[in-house]
């Protein structure tokens, strides 16, 4: 007798293609494909974690929870319930959304690309999740660079709208004013605030300076002369870099 195996539609998911958007009314819709391979049927709530206890403002991963777990305010989120369609793989969960500021910067983007979050799976949590990328959302006006702190990030100077440097500091201050005494000119500052590690914002200098590169003829930033060596990090705190989502910097 010959063996017969059915075709089953799980066997076709193709998983680099699962994404969450982020929706402008504060909610997050999970692609068919994320439905599927996270099975969201057979659950009725999520929760929505990260990797930065204390300082949600700085996380670099946002893990997605299903569960059957009783729905709780601000916490547990109950997915969507329709009449005729059943249970719709979306949650509301603004002011999680808003803890982060890389993704509250996306949610007001007029770009529906980038509100596309790539979904990937963490071996060490054994959790799904979306990598962040910095959005370069916070900015400081030349006229209130006194207003700079000793902050940790990644950053962009730009002089006349044009994006003339990509770099990354541990004191943020110090750094401005550095570039001031070298004769640097700019005129706005934006930055992404990231954890006090020199892997990780070095690693953040050369992503956005390869995409500026690709993006520009193989021309780098007027004040930036060279790419920054390769910086390996702990798998827990990156993925490659064509699987990130980059910021728009306009």
């Amino acid at each position: 007798m010959v063996a017969v195996t059915f075709f089953d539609e799980a066997d076709y998911l193709k998983p680099d293609e699962a994404f969450v958007a982020l929706m402008n009314q504060g909610s997050l819709k999970f692609n068919q494909t994320a439905s599927k391979w996270m099975k969201l049927k057979d659950f009725k709530c999520m929760k929505i974690g990260h990797d930065s206890p204390g300082r949600p403002e700085l996380a670099t991963k946002i893990y997605f929870v299903p569960n059957n777990e009783e729905p709780k305010k601000g916490i547990n989120f109950k997915f969507s319930r329709y009449a005729n369609t059943g249970v719709d793989s979306t949650i509301s969960c603004k002011r999680v959304i808003y803890q982060n500021p890389n993704l509250s910067s996306l949610i007001e983007s007029r770009d529906t690309d980038l509100k596309r979050l790539k979904i990937t799976f963490d071996e060490k949590t054994k959790f799904h999740c979306h990598e962040l990328t910095p959005q370069f959302c916070s900015e400081l006006f030349s006229e209130y660079f006194y207003k700079a702190t000793n902050i940790s990030c990644v950053y962009n100077l730009y002089q006349n709208k044009e994006l003339n440097y990509i770099g990354e500091t541990c004191d943020l201050k110090q750094t401005i004013s550095r570039h001031q005494g070298e004769g640097k000119k700019f005129d706005i500052v934006r930055y992404s605030p990231l954890k006090n590690n020199d892997a990780l914002r070095k690693f953040w200098e050369r992503f956005f300076l390869l995409k500026f590169k690709e993006e520009h003829q193989g021309q780098l930033p007027r004040y930036n002369k060279v790419v920054p060596y390769e910086v390996n990090l702990d798998q827990q705190s990156l993925i490659q870099i064509e699987n990130r989502k980059a910021a728009s910097n306009e």
